[in-house]
Protein backbone atom coordinates (compact mmCIF):
# COMPACT_ATOMS: atom_id res chain seq x y z
CA UNK A 1 0.00 0.00 0.00
CA UNK A 2 2.84 2.19 0.52
CA UNK A 3 3.49 4.88 2.96
CA UNK A 4 0.58 7.36 4.50
CA UNK A 5 1.69 10.51 3.87
CA UNK A 6 2.26 12.85 7.01
CA UNK A 7 0.32 16.28 7.04
CA UNK A 8 1.18 18.82 9.79
CA UNK A 9 -1.61 19.89 11.92
CA UNK A 10 -0.44 22.07 13.91
CA UNK A 11 -1.96 25.22 14.91
CA UNK A 12 -5.37 23.49 12.91
CA UNK A 13 -7.98 20.91 14.39
CA UNK A 14 -9.42 17.63 13.34
CA UNK A 15 -12.90 16.33 13.76
CA UNK A 16 -14.50 13.50 12.39
CA UNK A 17 -17.32 13.49 9.54
CA UNK A 18 -20.90 14.38 10.52
CA UNK A 19 -23.52 11.96 9.92
CA UNK A 20 -27.07 13.84 8.80
CA UNK A 21 -29.32 10.81 9.29
CA UNK A 22 -32.54 12.33 8.77
CA UNK A 23 -32.22 13.98 5.26
CA UNK A 24 -34.17 14.23 2.08
CA UNK A 25 -32.68 14.99 -1.23
CA UNK A 26 -33.99 16.85 -3.90
CA UNK A 27 -35.67 14.88 -6.33
CA UNK A 28 -33.35 15.06 -8.43
CA UNK A 29 -34.25 12.81 -11.54
CA UNK A 30 -35.10 16.35 -12.63
CA UNK A 31 -31.77 17.80 -12.16
CA UNK A 32 -28.53 18.51 -14.03
CA UNK A 33 -25.91 16.61 -13.17
CA UNK A 34 -23.95 19.86 -11.83
CA UNK A 35 -26.77 20.84 -9.65
CA UNK A 36 -26.80 17.20 -8.06
CA UNK A 37 -23.26 17.78 -7.40
CA UNK A 38 -24.07 21.24 -6.25
CA UNK A 39 -26.58 19.60 -3.29
CA UNK A 40 -24.01 16.73 -2.65
CA UNK A 41 -20.77 19.27 -2.13
CA UNK A 42 -22.85 21.17 0.14
CA UNK A 43 -22.66 18.56 3.02
CA UNK A 44 -19.48 17.52 2.25
CA UNK A 45 -18.38 21.41 2.74
CA UNK A 46 -20.01 21.97 6.06
CA UNK A 47 -18.19 18.22 7.26
CA UNK A 48 -21.15 16.19 6.76
CA UNK A 49 -19.52 12.78 5.10
CA UNK A 50 -22.70 10.19 5.77
CA UNK A 51 -26.21 11.03 5.00
CA UNK A 52 -29.70 9.15 5.22
CA UNK A 53 -32.09 9.45 2.48
CA UNK A 54 -35.75 8.81 3.64
CA UNK A 55 -37.85 8.77 0.75
CA UNK A 56 -36.33 7.40 -2.41
CA UNK A 57 -36.59 5.94 -6.18
CA UNK A 58 -34.19 4.11 -7.78
CA UNK A 59 -32.35 7.21 -8.74
CA UNK A 60 -30.84 7.15 -5.46
CA UNK A 61 -29.42 4.09 -5.85
CA UNK A 62 -27.95 5.00 -8.88
CA UNK A 63 -26.67 8.01 -6.71
CA UNK A 64 -25.21 6.00 -4.25
CA UNK A 65 -23.49 3.58 -6.30
CA UNK A 66 -21.88 6.53 -8.48
CA UNK A 67 -21.04 8.21 -5.59
CA UNK A 68 -19.00 4.82 -4.17
CA UNK A 69 -17.50 4.50 -7.52
CA UNK A 70 -16.01 8.38 -7.39
CA UNK A 71 -18.29 9.35 -10.35
CA UNK A 72 -19.78 11.89 -7.81
CA UNK A 73 -18.01 13.63 -5.20
CA UNK A 74 -20.64 13.22 -2.20
CA UNK A 75 -21.12 11.78 0.86
CA UNK A 76 -21.77 7.99 1.75
CA UNK A 77 -25.54 7.98 1.12
CA UNK A 78 -27.62 5.48 2.49
CA UNK A 79 -31.79 5.52 1.66
CA UNK A 80 -34.74 4.03 2.19
CA UNK A 81 -37.13 3.04 -1.52
CA UNK A 82 -40.33 4.60 -1.18
CA UNK A 83 -42.36 6.06 1.58
CA UNK A 84 -45.08 2.48 2.53
CA UNK A 85 -48.35 3.93 3.65
CA UNK A 86 -51.88 2.78 3.47
CA UNK A 87 -53.58 5.86 3.01
CA UNK A 88 -51.87 9.20 1.85
CA UNK A 89 -51.31 11.85 4.13
CA UNK A 90 -48.97 14.47 2.30
CA UNK A 91 -49.82 15.67 -0.42
CA UNK A 92 -46.06 17.11 -1.27
CA UNK A 93 -45.23 13.40 -1.74
CA UNK A 94 -45.95 12.05 -4.93
CA UNK A 95 -44.67 8.65 -6.97
CA UNK A 96 -42.30 7.39 -7.09
CA UNK A 97 -40.78 8.19 -3.93
CA UNK A 98 -43.96 7.25 -1.65
CA UNK A 99 -46.19 3.57 -2.35
CA UNK A 100 -49.63 2.86 -1.16
CA UNK A 101 -50.15 -0.20 0.31
CA UNK A 102 -53.70 -1.89 0.62
CA UNK A 103 -52.92 -5.19 1.77
CA UNK A 104 -50.57 -7.31 3.08
CA UNK A 105 -49.74 -9.34 0.22
CA UNK A 106 -49.01 -6.02 -1.56
CA UNK A 107 -46.33 -4.96 1.79
CA UNK A 108 -44.59 -8.06 1.59
CA UNK A 109 -44.35 -7.66 -2.62
CA UNK A 110 -43.04 -4.46 -2.07
CA UNK A 111 -41.04 -5.35 0.87
CA UNK A 112 -39.33 -8.15 -1.01
CA UNK A 113 -38.71 -5.78 -4.39
CA UNK A 114 -36.86 -3.05 -2.52
CA UNK A 115 -34.91 -5.46 -1.31
CA UNK A 116 -34.40 -6.87 -4.01
CA UNK A 117 -33.36 -3.25 -5.57
CA UNK A 118 -30.94 -2.42 -3.61
CA UNK A 119 -32.05 -0.17 -0.68
CA UNK A 120 -30.68 0.07 2.66
CA UNK A 121 -33.64 0.40 4.61
CA UNK A 122 -37.44 0.72 4.40
CA UNK A 123 -39.58 3.45 5.09
CA UNK A 124 -43.24 3.15 6.88
CA UNK A 125 -45.16 6.18 7.19
CA UNK A 126 -47.82 7.91 9.69
CA UNK A 127 -50.89 5.79 7.88
CA UNK A 128 -49.82 2.23 7.63
CA UNK A 129 -52.38 -0.17 8.74
CA UNK A 130 -51.98 -2.28 11.12
CA UNK A 131 -52.56 -5.21 8.65
CA UNK A 132 -49.46 -3.86 6.13
CA UNK A 133 -46.93 -2.76 8.96
CA UNK A 134 -46.83 -6.44 10.38
CA UNK A 135 -46.33 -7.71 6.90
CA UNK A 136 -43.57 -5.17 6.51
CA UNK A 137 -42.10 -6.38 9.44
CA UNK A 138 -42.57 -10.29 8.73
CA UNK A 139 -41.22 -9.84 5.50
CA UNK A 140 -38.35 -7.42 6.46
CA UNK A 141 -37.34 -9.83 9.52
CA UNK A 142 -36.99 -12.33 7.02
CA UNK A 143 -34.68 -10.31 4.47
CA UNK A 144 -32.98 -8.99 7.47
CA UNK A 145 -33.73 -5.02 6.58
CA UNK A 146 -34.14 -2.92 8.53
CA UNK A 147 -37.72 -0.75 8.95
CA UNK A 148 -37.17 2.71 10.20
CA UNK A 149 -39.54 5.61 9.97
CA UNK A 150 -42.95 7.08 11.54
CA UNK A 151 -44.70 5.51 14.41
CA UNK A 152 -48.17 3.87 12.37
CA UNK A 153 -50.75 5.23 13.99
CA UNK A 154 -53.36 2.02 13.35
CA UNK A 155 -50.58 -0.13 15.19
CA UNK A 156 -49.68 2.32 17.93
CA UNK A 157 -46.12 2.76 19.75
CA UNK A 158 -46.14 -0.14 21.84
CA UNK A 159 -46.71 -2.42 19.01
CA UNK A 160 -43.52 -0.25 16.71
CA UNK A 161 -41.47 -1.06 19.69
CA UNK A 162 -42.68 -4.75 20.13
CA UNK A 163 -41.67 -5.44 16.45
CA UNK A 164 -38.46 -3.61 16.94
CA UNK A 165 -38.78 -1.19 14.49
CA UNK A 166 -34.58 0.30 13.67
CA UNK A 167 -35.82 3.77 14.57
CA UNK A 168 -38.64 6.00 14.46
CA UNK A 169 -38.28 9.36 13.29
CA UNK A 170 -40.33 12.73 14.37
CA UNK A 171 -42.62 12.47 17.44
CA UNK A 172 -45.30 11.76 15.13
CA UNK A 173 -47.39 8.73 16.84
CA UNK A 174 -45.63 9.29 20.59
CA UNK A 175 -47.77 12.17 20.67
CA UNK A 176 -50.80 10.35 19.86
CA UNK A 177 -49.75 7.31 22.53
CA UNK A 178 -49.66 10.07 25.35
CA UNK A 179 -52.55 11.98 24.75
CA UNK A 180 -55.80 11.08 26.82
CA UNK A 181 -57.63 10.11 23.62
CA UNK A 182 -55.38 9.19 20.51
CA UNK A 183 -58.17 8.97 18.20
CA UNK A 184 -59.12 12.37 18.31
CA UNK A 185 -59.64 13.68 15.04
CA UNK A 186 -58.16 17.05 16.21
CA UNK A 187 -55.16 14.40 16.82
CA UNK A 188 -55.53 13.24 12.87
CA UNK A 189 -52.34 13.71 11.04
CA UNK A 190 -53.40 15.36 7.74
Amino acid sequence: LGEMPTIDLAGHYVMPGLCDMHTHLSYTECLSDQAVQDELFLYLAHGVTTIRNMSGSAWYIVTRDRIRRGELLGPRLFTTGPILETIQTHDAIKPPSIKLLATADEARAEVFAEKSAGYDFIKVYNQTSRDVFHAIMDAAGELDISVIGHVSIDAGLEDVLARRQASIEHLRGIDLELSSNPRDPAMTVR
